[in-house]
């Protein structure tokens, strides 16, 4: 029987590490901690708060991600109320006092609501009487009672009430609580502890002071634990109450108590909403995750099971009855404790329900502590999210999401994919994946082949078996470079890419000119990141350059190799170019090398080491350099020009890059018939007399027209190149520089 065992722990590790780039700030990580139970999770009553940088929260019910660092997910309320009074969980309903603080305190009409947990359908609404009596800012389940505990408040006092759950009824328990301080929230443990959180003000000073108390709920009287001080805020940071809503819930698994409230931090430079646990014995409080946005927030709770209902599952497992099966079983460890903590008793019967999308893929039972094994279970080739959970006479334990593939796996990418070339032909080769995309097995023994080839984009090949791939092109210069994809019957793999190459008859000397193009440089120069940190040569079409660009974390190691040339044994030649850094303070640097391979090892003989490329200013000029070489035999040769600049500078520019014969004439004529048209270079300009008033045409090096002209003498303007003048008996090869 093939084993699959902790795919659900690679599939977390991975989407972890997605957490980790998503994380609001550097921060994030160090800070963040789970506020509850796995399964179990947190929802809040945002007041007001922002969607983005210009539009606003709708009041609403929110539920904040766990797996998002607890941002609230916005754009999908739970419930659209305004529960500015508050809202508290209990059993399967939600219990919230709803109305629009925006208006005077004397207007306000508040109205009790209770809603269903799960089908979110209103229960029962109840319209209080608007005499500020019933004006809650936040409200606490106390299970022990039953009953729910809220503070109250008017323009004058605030004090508490004693709630009825169903209709809302308040009665007024003691006195006015202490008018110097500020009232924010209560809270209420599994034991039916009622704890309050206030604010004072020393008046001379401004310095603010939190305090936690406990709340007598026969008369209202507090009990001071202490004032509240972080030990963990965020570098430089200090605990600053924004004085807007705010609310505190307990964990009741774990009786960890947690404060939501805004507040202003120097570390993120701006607002947001900070999570602290609260020691209830001594007040002391440690940040335990942060929300990089300011919320208002009334009310928040964990939507947790009964105390006595069944704690999370222990185990987790699925096994195929073989490799690529849709037939597994499971394996699930159930839980000897109930949620609160207490054991189960040992001869309890638990029900074990594993589910998809809401359909049941599995029932069974079992004892407490005991491991439970189901028999095969057929299920769909595809990847499944399920939730397990536990149940007794009490209740439904936290449901626990587990992720897992069935069957045989979607083909992950090939494996090094190589495009090596033979003059005119390319050959392709690659290694076959080494999995799925879902870390499942693969069915490594059907798999065929699909080649596509860039940049046309063109399928050349599919259902290949060999992992083997040749093709011969046009004598023209072009770039080339293949995708390949693993396919599995009806299954594709991810599409993975070769290295490019630039592939195309040798050219002659002289060549080059500026990039006028995108496809001048890309079509003709083979670009090479060798330290893969896919920061290297493009295309500027601004300076018709080729450029590098800066990497923060690594130096240069990136080579831009001219096309393929024919040389002559024993003839001179020059390269020139003109290059600049970009910034003065931050030069670049690079070395101009030759060779008769297009590969780093291939580029071995050195022309020219520049450690510092000057920069340009309206004092100095763009530097040209003009590198004199020789080759001892005829053959085809490259030179190149590889960036080595140390990491953290700016950018570096190369264009106008030509070579030829150094001692030739810039002119060559293929001769026809005699014809009086003569015809020579001057920077920028090529000068014509045409005395028979012959119509003439000027083409670029790609075979477009440049310019006619039938006139007896004429100076062209042109960019830097090669040029053929066409006179009707001869044309004239030309190299303007």
């Amino acid at each position: 029987m093939y084993h699959q065992l902790n795919i659900i722990q690679k599939a977390r590790l991975f989407f972890a590490a997605v957490l980790i780039v998503l994380a609001p700030s550097a921060y994030a990580q160090e800070y963040f901690k789970n506020l509850g139970m796995e399964g179990v999770e947190l929802y809040g009553s945002i007041n007001y708060g922002y969607f983005d940088e210009l539009t606003t929260l709708n009041p609403a019910l929110y539920k904040f991600d766990a797996d998002n660092y607890y941002r609230p997910e916005v754009s999908a309320p739970v419930i659209k109320a305004d529960m500015s009074g508050g809202c508290v969980y209990n059993n399967g309903k939600i219990y919230a006092n709803v109305f629009d603080d925006s208006k005077y305190v004397q207007m306000v009409k508040p109205k009790w609501t209770v809603y269903d947990a799960e089908t979110l359908e209103v229960l029962s609404e109840t319209e209080l009487s608007d005499n500020c009596e019933n004006t809650t800012r936040s409200l606490a389940y106390d299970p022990v009672t039953n009953k729910i505990y809220g503070l109250n408040y008017t323009y004058t006092e605030t004090f508490l009430v004693e709630i009825e759950p169903e209709t809302g009824s308040m009665r007024r328990i003691g006195e006015r609580l202490d008018p110097d301080a500020k009232f924010y929230c209560v809270a209420c443990n599994r034991r039916g502890v009622l704890y309050c959180l206030y604010l004072k003000e020393d008046s001379s000073t401004g310095q603010q002071y939190h305090y936690l108390a406990k709340v007598q709920k026969t008369t209202g009287k507090i009990a001071l634990v202490g004032e509240i001080k972080a030990n963990n805020l965020l570098p430089n940071d200090l605990l600053i109450n924004m004085k807007y809503k705010q609310t505190m819930f307990f964990d009741n698994s774990r009786n960890k108590l947690y404060w939501m409230l805004g507040s202003s931090s120097l570390a993120l430079d701006g607002e947001y909403t900070a999570i602290l646990e609260i020691n209830p014995l001594n007040a002391q409080a440690t940040l335990s995750a942060y929300i990089n946005k300011l919320y208002h927030i009334s009310g928040a709770f964990l939507k947790e099971p009964s105390a006595a209902a069944p704690a999370i599952v222990t185990d987790f497992s699925w096994e195929a009855e073989a490799v690529g099966s849709q037939d597994v079983s499971f394996r699930i460890g159930l839980p000897s404790t109930d949620y609160s903590g207490g054991q189960l008793a040992a001869d309890e019967d638990l029900t074990i329900i594993v589910e998809e999308d809401g359909l049941e893929l599995l029932r069974g039972s079992g004892k407490p502590g005991t491991v439970y094994r189901s028999g095969l279970v057929r299920l769909s080739n595809d990847m499944h999210n399920v939730r397990v959970r536990v149940e007794n006479a009490t209740g439904s334990g936290p449901a626990v999401k587990r992720a897992f593939y069935v069957g045989y796996d979607e083909p992950d990418v090939c494996r090094n994919i190589l495009l090596k070339s033979d003059g005119l032909t390319t050959t392709l080769t690659w290694d076959a994946p080494d999995g799925g995309q879902h870390g499942a097995p693969i069915n490594s023994a059907g798999l065929t082949y699909k080649i596509i080839r860039l940049p046309d984009e063109a399928l050349v090949a599919e259902k290949l078996k060999e992992r083997v791939f040749t093709e011969s092109h046009p004598s023209d210069m072009a770039r080339y470079a293949y995708s390949v994809v693993a396919v599995d019957g009806e299954r594709e793999g991810k599409s993975a890419y070769s290295n490019q190459l630039v592939v195309g008859s040798p050219l002659d000397p002289p060549y080059g000119g500026i990039f006028r193009t995108y496809n001048d440089m890309y079509n003709y120069y083979t670009i090479l990141d060798e330290n893969n940190d896919r920061f290297t040569w493009s295309y500027d079409k601004n300076t018709a350059s080729a450029y590098y660009g800066y990497n923060m974390y690594n130096d240069a190691d990136d080579w831009l190799i001219s096309p393929p040339i024919n040389y002559k044994g024993g003839k001179e030649y020059v390269l020139k170019f003109k290059a600049y850094s970009s910034l003065s303070s931050y030069l670049e640097s690079m070395e101009v090398k030759f060779g008769d391979e297009r590969t780093p090892e291939g580029q071995n003989r050195l022309l020219l080491d520049i450690p510092a490329v000057p920069s340009v200013d309206e004092d100095h000029p763009v530097t040209q350099y003009e590198v004199p070489f020789t080759v001892d035999r005829d053959g085809v040769y490259y030179y190149s020009f590889h960036a080595n600049t140390e990491r953290y500078h700016e950018y570096l520019f190369i264009f106008d890059i030509k070579v030829a014969e150094k001692e030739g004439s810039s002119i060559s004529v293929v001769r026809v018939g005699d014809d009086p048209v003569a015809v020579k270079a001057i920077p920028g300009f090529i000068c014509i007399s045409n005395p028979a008033e012959k119509s003439i045409s000027v083409y670029d090096v790609n075979g477009r027209l440049v310019s006619q002209t039938a006139a007896i003498s004429s100076e062209l303007p042109v960019l830097p190149g090669i040029y053929m003048v066409n006179t009707g008996t001869q044309v004239h090869k030309i190299a303007v520089f």
